[in-house]
């Protein structure tokens, strides 16, 4: 069966993992989910972040899966920076299919993560926004097939954000945006050409 809702809300969910050291930080190079999930499992208890710890039973069901085993993870990006309030995280998928689910993270447990959040609400584009605009258009690159895009909270945010302000050329390759539980936007953002572009692509 094709990507769905359910294999969407599993991405965004698994996004919350860290990664560091474990996925590849570049779109070129990919390592299966069934390899990262041994990864992560096996680090010490001090050594795994992760947001509650059934995402880590999640991610330890499915890589065992024959849907899920065998599907390539990169270019993870995690940044971290308290001066410009910004706390954002993305990892692509690599579907069996030639296809990419583009996957950005929500918010976190820190401050910074909750005070980008605020941000949100009188701020456009907040630094997120236009790190996940960056992160769409150079994964692209590398991606033969079409795109899906999500997240959840914050995440489905970035998702819907940056499919409306990438590159034509790469907007028009994007098949779904799924938004979990994410936050909107301003009525007259949404009545924007670029918006209205990807309105019927968008999953709630």
């Amino acid at each position: 069966l094709p990507p769905n809702n359910v294999d969407a809300l599993i991405f965004s969910a698994l996004s919350y993992i860290d990664y560091d050291d474990i996925v590849p930080s570049v779109p070129e190079k990919t390592i299966s989910l069934r390899d990262a999930a041994k990864k992560v499992l096996e680090l010490p208890d001090q050594e795994r972040k992760f947001r509650v710890k059934k995402d880590l039973d999640l991610l330890n069901m499915v890589a065992e899966t024959e849907r899920f085993g065998s599907i390539g993870l990169c270019y993870y990006k995690n940044i971290f920076d308290v001066e410009k309030e910004t706390q954002f995280a993305a990892i692509t998928y690599v579907l069996d299919d030639g296809s990419a689910f583009l996957t950005f993270r929500g918010t976190d447990k820190t401050i910074i993560g909750w005070k980008e959040d605020f941000n949100m609400a009188f701020k456009s584009p907040i630094p997120s926004q236009e790190e996940a605009v960056r992160y769409l258009e150079k994964s692209a690159l590398y991606c033969s097939g079409k795109i899906l895009t999500g997240g959840h909270s914050k995440g489905g945010n970035l998702a819907v954000y940056a499919a409306a302000k990438c590159r034509e050329n790469v907007q028009s390759r994007i098949a779904k945006i799924y938004s979990h539980d994410g936050p909107g936007f301003l009525e007259a953002t949404l009545q924007k050409p670029e918006f209205l572009k990807i309105a019927s692509r968008i999953e709630k």
